[in-house]
Protein backbone atom coordinates (compact mmCIF):
# COMPACT_ATOMS: atom_id res chain seq x y z
CA UNK A 1 0.00 0.00 0.00
CA UNK A 2 0.85 3.51 0.36
CA UNK A 3 2.12 3.81 3.34
CA UNK A 4 4.41 0.64 2.92
CA UNK A 5 5.78 2.14 -0.45
CA UNK A 6 6.43 5.24 1.37
CA UNK A 7 8.43 3.25 3.97
CA UNK A 8 10.49 1.36 1.42
CA UNK A 9 11.41 4.60 -0.23
CA UNK A 10 12.76 6.19 2.98
CA UNK A 11 14.73 3.03 3.52
CA UNK A 12 16.06 3.33 0.59
CA UNK A 13 16.55 7.01 0.82
CA UNK A 14 16.71 7.63 3.96
CA UNK A 15 18.10 11.78 3.66
CA UNK A 16 15.24 12.52 0.73
CA UNK A 17 13.32 15.30 2.28
CA UNK A 18 10.24 15.12 -0.46
CA UNK A 19 9.29 11.89 0.93
CA UNK A 20 9.45 12.41 4.58
CA UNK A 21 6.97 15.82 3.43
CA UNK A 22 4.78 13.39 1.51
CA UNK A 23 4.37 11.60 4.60
CA UNK A 24 4.16 13.96 6.99
CA UNK A 25 0.70 15.27 4.86
CA UNK A 26 -0.35 11.64 4.65
CA UNK A 27 -0.09 11.08 8.36
CA UNK A 28 -1.82 14.18 9.22
CA UNK A 29 -4.58 13.12 6.87
CA UNK A 30 -5.49 10.23 8.48
CA UNK A 31 -5.02 11.76 12.30
CA UNK A 32 -1.67 10.32 13.01
CA UNK A 33 -0.11 13.71 14.30
CA UNK A 34 2.52 12.80 16.00
CA UNK A 35 3.86 10.97 13.45
CA UNK A 36 3.52 13.70 10.78
CA UNK A 37 5.15 15.79 12.99
CA UNK A 38 8.20 14.25 13.05
CA UNK A 39 8.17 13.94 9.66
CA UNK A 40 7.79 17.34 9.09
CA UNK A 41 10.58 17.71 11.56
CA UNK A 42 12.89 15.76 10.09
CA UNK A 43 12.41 16.98 6.90
CA UNK A 44 13.83 21.00 8.23
CA UNK A 45 16.31 19.26 9.52
CA UNK A 46 17.32 17.77 6.26
CA UNK A 47 16.61 20.92 4.43
CA UNK A 48 16.78 24.21 6.95
CA UNK A 49 15.37 26.27 3.92
CA UNK A 50 12.34 24.20 2.78
CA UNK A 51 9.12 26.29 3.42
CA UNK A 52 6.75 23.38 2.86
CA UNK A 53 8.25 21.49 5.92
CA UNK A 54 7.93 24.65 8.16
CA UNK A 55 4.37 24.95 6.78
CA UNK A 56 3.47 21.14 7.61
CA UNK A 57 5.02 21.74 10.60
CA UNK A 58 3.16 25.03 11.38
CA UNK A 59 -0.14 23.15 10.41
CA UNK A 60 1.02 20.05 12.93
CA UNK A 61 2.10 22.24 15.99
CA UNK A 62 -1.70 24.63 15.43
CA UNK A 63 -3.63 21.68 15.35
CA UNK A 64 -1.63 20.55 18.93
CA UNK A 65 -2.49 24.18 20.26
CA UNK A 66 0.56 25.83 19.73
CA UNK A 67 -0.45 28.87 18.03
CA UNK A 68 2.66 30.98 18.57
CA UNK A 69 5.12 27.96 16.95
CA UNK A 70 2.99 27.57 14.17
CA UNK A 71 2.86 31.65 13.41
CA UNK A 72 6.90 31.17 13.69
CA UNK A 73 6.65 28.10 11.49
CA UNK A 74 4.23 29.97 9.02
CA UNK A 75 6.32 33.31 8.79
CA UNK A 76 9.47 31.25 7.97
CA UNK A 77 7.89 29.17 5.54
CA UNK A 78 5.99 32.01 3.62
CA UNK A 79 9.93 33.90 3.74
CA UNK A 80 11.22 31.15 1.69
CA UNK A 81 8.76 32.19 -0.92
CA UNK A 82 8.60 28.42 -1.68
CA UNK A 83 5.95 27.27 -4.98
CA UNK A 84 2.96 26.71 -2.61
CA UNK A 85 3.30 29.89 -1.00
CA UNK A 86 0.15 31.03 -0.88
CA UNK A 87 -1.30 27.87 1.10
CA UNK A 88 1.05 29.36 3.81
CA UNK A 89 -0.45 33.25 3.72
CA UNK A 90 -4.16 31.28 3.94
CA UNK A 91 -2.97 29.23 7.02
CA UNK A 92 -1.44 32.26 8.74
CA UNK A 93 -4.24 34.37 8.05
CA UNK A 94 -6.78 31.75 9.54
CA UNK A 95 -4.32 31.80 12.53
CA UNK A 96 -4.73 35.68 12.83
CA UNK A 97 -7.85 35.66 12.32
CA UNK A 98 -8.40 33.49 15.79
CA UNK A 99 -6.11 35.60 17.90
CA UNK A 100 -7.88 38.65 16.68
CA UNK A 101 -5.61 40.32 14.58
CA UNK A 102 -8.51 41.08 11.24
CA UNK A 103 -6.25 43.48 9.66
CA UNK A 104 -3.42 41.28 9.21
CA UNK A 105 -6.07 37.73 8.33
CA UNK A 106 -7.42 40.14 5.39
CA UNK A 107 -3.89 41.06 4.38
CA UNK A 108 -2.78 37.60 4.25
CA UNK A 109 -6.08 35.86 1.84
CA UNK A 110 -5.71 38.74 -0.10
CA UNK A 111 -1.65 37.83 -0.77
CA UNK A 112 -3.28 33.82 -0.78
CA UNK A 113 -5.83 35.15 -3.57
CA UNK A 114 -3.12 37.27 -5.50
CA UNK A 115 -0.24 34.22 -5.39
CA UNK A 116 -2.41 31.23 -5.67
CA UNK A 117 -1.00 29.35 -8.65
CA UNK A 118 -3.21 28.77 -12.07
CA UNK A 119 -3.94 25.33 -11.05
CA UNK A 120 -5.02 26.01 -7.40
CA UNK A 121 -8.55 24.02 -7.04
CA UNK A 122 -11.59 25.63 -6.17
CA UNK A 123 -11.69 24.34 -3.04
CA UNK A 124 -8.61 26.08 -1.79
CA UNK A 125 -10.08 30.00 -3.12
CA UNK A 126 -13.23 28.67 -0.98
CA UNK A 127 -11.05 28.37 1.88
CA UNK A 128 -9.24 31.52 1.48
CA UNK A 129 -12.88 33.64 0.96
CA UNK A 130 -14.25 32.11 4.20
CA UNK A 131 -11.14 33.08 6.55
CA UNK A 132 -11.62 36.07 4.90
CA UNK A 133 -15.19 36.91 5.72
CA UNK A 134 -14.89 36.06 8.94
CA UNK A 135 -12.54 38.82 9.56
CA UNK A 136 -14.89 41.04 7.69
CA UNK A 137 -17.66 39.98 10.23
CA UNK A 138 -15.49 40.51 13.11
CA UNK A 139 -14.77 44.36 12.03
CA UNK A 140 -18.78 44.40 11.58
CA UNK A 141 -17.99 44.75 7.47
CA UNK A 142 -21.21 42.83 6.54
CA UNK A 143 -21.49 43.55 2.87
CA UNK A 144 -17.85 41.99 1.98
CA UNK A 145 -18.55 39.07 4.32
CA UNK A 146 -21.72 38.57 2.81
CA UNK A 147 -20.21 38.68 -0.59
CA UNK A 148 -17.13 36.46 0.22
CA UNK A 149 -19.11 33.46 1.70
CA UNK A 150 -20.81 33.70 -1.01
CA UNK A 151 -18.66 33.64 -3.56
CA UNK A 152 -16.89 30.22 -1.44
CA UNK A 153 -20.24 28.26 -1.65
CA UNK A 154 -20.20 29.10 -4.99
CA UNK A 155 -16.96 27.23 -4.99
CA UNK A 156 -17.67 24.64 -3.03
CA UNK A 157 -21.21 23.89 -1.82
CA UNK A 158 -20.08 21.03 0.22
CA UNK A 159 -17.41 23.26 2.50
CA UNK A 160 -19.51 23.66 5.79
CA UNK A 161 -17.31 26.52 7.28
CA UNK A 162 -18.91 29.54 5.16
CA UNK A 163 -22.76 28.66 5.54
CA UNK A 164 -22.19 29.15 9.41
CA UNK A 165 -20.37 32.14 8.76
CA UNK A 166 -22.87 33.55 6.82
CA UNK A 167 -25.91 32.31 8.93
CA UNK A 168 -23.73 35.01 11.65
CA UNK A 169 -24.03 37.78 8.68
CA UNK A 170 -27.34 37.13 8.10
CA UNK A 171 -28.43 36.80 11.60
CA UNK A 172 -27.05 40.59 12.09
CA UNK A 173 -28.88 41.73 9.32
CA UNK A 174 -32.44 40.36 11.40
CA UNK A 175 -32.22 37.15 9.04
CA UNK A 176 -33.32 34.86 11.54
CA UNK A 177 -34.82 32.09 8.59
CA UNK A 178 -32.16 32.57 6.10
CA UNK A 179 -29.00 32.13 9.16
CA UNK A 180 -31.20 29.05 10.14
CA UNK A 181 -31.16 27.37 7.21
CA UNK A 182 -27.55 28.36 6.38
CA UNK A 183 -26.11 26.25 9.51
CA UNK A 184 -29.15 23.39 8.66
CA UNK A 185 -28.01 23.42 4.68
CA UNK A 186 -23.72 23.71 5.91
CA UNK A 187 -23.36 20.86 8.21
CA UNK A 188 -26.24 18.46 7.38
CA UNK A 189 -25.63 18.16 3.36
CA UNK A 190 -21.84 18.43 4.42
CA UNK A 191 -22.39 15.23 6.52
CA UNK A 192 -24.77 13.27 4.78
CA UNK A 193 -22.58 13.18 1.28
CA UNK A 194 -19.70 12.05 3.39
CA UNK A 195 -19.30 7.84 4.30
CA UNK A 196 -15.98 7.29 6.38
CA UNK A 197 -15.87 10.58 8.61
CA UNK A 198 -12.99 10.33 10.70
CA UNK A 199 -12.29 11.92 14.59
CA UNK A 200 -10.76 15.30 12.07
CA UNK A 201 -13.85 15.49 10.01
CA UNK A 202 -16.40 15.66 13.46
CA UNK A 203 -13.53 18.25 15.06
CA UNK A 204 -13.84 19.97 12.02
CA UNK A 205 -17.58 20.24 12.69
CA UNK A 206 -17.26 21.12 15.99
CA UNK A 207 -14.90 23.96 15.64
CA UNK A 208 -17.93 25.52 13.17
CA UNK A 209 -20.36 25.13 15.00
CA UNK A 210 -18.32 26.94 18.32
CA UNK A 211 -18.23 29.66 15.62
CA UNK A 212 -21.86 30.25 15.79
CA UNK A 213 -21.68 29.32 19.67
CA UNK A 214 -23.43 26.05 19.31
CA UNK A 215 -21.62 24.20 22.16
CA UNK A 216 -23.74 21.38 22.57
CA UNK A 217 -23.82 20.94 19.11
CA UNK A 218 -19.56 21.49 19.09
CA UNK A 219 -19.73 18.92 22.23
CA UNK A 220 -21.87 16.05 20.63
CA UNK A 221 -19.24 16.02 17.52
CA UNK A 222 -16.42 16.16 19.71
CA UNK A 223 -17.70 13.69 22.00
CA UNK A 224 -18.06 11.23 18.28
CA UNK A 225 -14.05 12.39 17.38
CA UNK A 226 -12.65 11.17 20.67
CA UNK A 227 -14.78 7.37 20.17
CA UNK A 228 -12.92 7.39 17.02
CA UNK A 229 -9.52 8.69 18.34
CA UNK A 230 -9.68 8.55 22.31
CA UNK A 231 -5.71 9.36 21.94
CA UNK A 232 -6.44 12.53 20.23
CA UNK A 233 -5.51 14.86 23.19
CA UNK A 234 -5.95 17.80 20.93
CA UNK A 235 -9.63 16.97 20.93
CA UNK A 236 -9.92 16.59 24.46
CA UNK A 237 -8.63 20.21 24.73
CA UNK A 238 -10.99 21.46 22.34
CA UNK A 239 -14.02 19.56 24.56
CA UNK A 240 -12.64 21.29 27.64
CA UNK A 241 -13.13 24.34 25.77
CA UNK A 242 -16.82 23.42 24.94
CA UNK A 243 -17.40 22.47 28.70
CA UNK A 244 -16.56 25.36 29.60
CA UNK A 245 -18.69 27.43 27.68
CA UNK A 246 -21.33 25.16 29.05
CA UNK A 247 -20.43 26.11 32.80
CA UNK A 248 -19.02 22.03 33.27
CA UNK A 249 -15.94 22.96 35.20
CA UNK A 250 -15.84 19.85 36.47
CA UNK A 251 -16.06 17.96 32.84
CA UNK A 252 -13.51 20.69 31.25
CA UNK A 253 -11.05 19.91 33.78
CA UNK A 254 -11.27 16.60 33.45
CA UNK A 255 -10.82 16.63 29.62
CA UNK A 256 -7.62 18.53 30.10
CA UNK A 257 -6.80 15.94 33.21
CA UNK A 258 -6.88 13.28 29.98
CA UNK A 259 -5.11 15.55 27.69
CA UNK A 260 -2.48 15.90 29.92
CA UNK A 261 -1.89 12.49 30.56
CA UNK A 262 -1.65 11.77 26.57
CA UNK A 263 0.90 14.51 25.88
CA UNK A 264 2.45 15.64 28.51
CA UNK A 265 4.77 17.70 27.03
CA UNK A 266 2.39 20.05 25.51
CA UNK A 267 2.59 23.85 27.60
CA UNK A 268 -1.22 24.84 26.32
CA UNK A 269 -2.82 22.49 28.36
CA UNK A 270 -1.24 23.51 31.80
CA UNK A 271 -2.13 26.81 30.68
CA UNK A 272 -5.86 25.82 30.01
CA UNK A 273 -6.06 23.85 32.95
CA UNK A 274 -4.51 26.46 35.82
CA UNK A 275 -7.12 28.81 34.19
CA UNK A 276 -9.65 26.11 34.98
CA UNK A 277 -7.98 25.44 38.90
CA UNK A 278 -8.13 29.19 39.62
CA UNK A 279 -11.72 30.08 38.71
CA UNK A 280 -12.89 26.63 40.96
CA UNK A 281 -10.40 28.32 43.84
CA UNK A 282 -7.69 25.91 43.31
CA UNK A 283 -4.81 28.39 43.67
CA UNK A 284 -1.97 26.51 44.95
CA UNK A 285 -3.06 23.67 41.43
CA UNK A 286 -3.64 26.87 39.25
CA UNK A 287 0.18 28.47 39.91
CA UNK A 288 1.46 24.63 39.34
CA UNK A 289 0.15 24.22 36.64
CA UNK A 290 1.49 27.93 35.38
CA UNK A 291 4.93 27.11 36.45
CA UNK A 292 4.56 24.19 34.03
CA UNK A 293 3.48 26.37 31.24
CA UNK A 294 6.62 28.45 31.52
CA UNK A 295 9.11 25.61 32.11
CA UNK A 296 7.83 23.91 29.43
CA UNK A 297 7.67 27.40 26.78
CA UNK A 298 11.33 27.93 27.98
CA UNK A 299 12.15 24.91 27.06
CA UNK A 300 10.44 25.28 23.53
CA UNK A 301 13.01 28.50 22.82
CA UNK A 302 16.18 27.10 24.41
CA UNK A 303 15.33 24.26 21.47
Amino acid sequence: DFASALEEAIKLNPSDVEIYKIRSSAYFEVGEFANSLADAKKAIELKPADGLAYMERGINLEHQGDAKAAMQDYNKAIGTKFKEVAIAYCKRGDLKCRQEDYAGAIFDCNQALKLKPSHAPKTFSAQVYEVRAIAEYKINDLKHAMADCDEAIKLNPKFPAPYATRSLVKKDLKDEAGAAADYEIGFNHYFSTNINLTATNYSDRAIAKAKVQDWKGALTDLNEAIRLKPDWAFAYMERAGAELELKDMDGALKDLNRAIEIDANNPEYYRWRGKIKKANGDLDGSLDDSARYLELKRKEILK
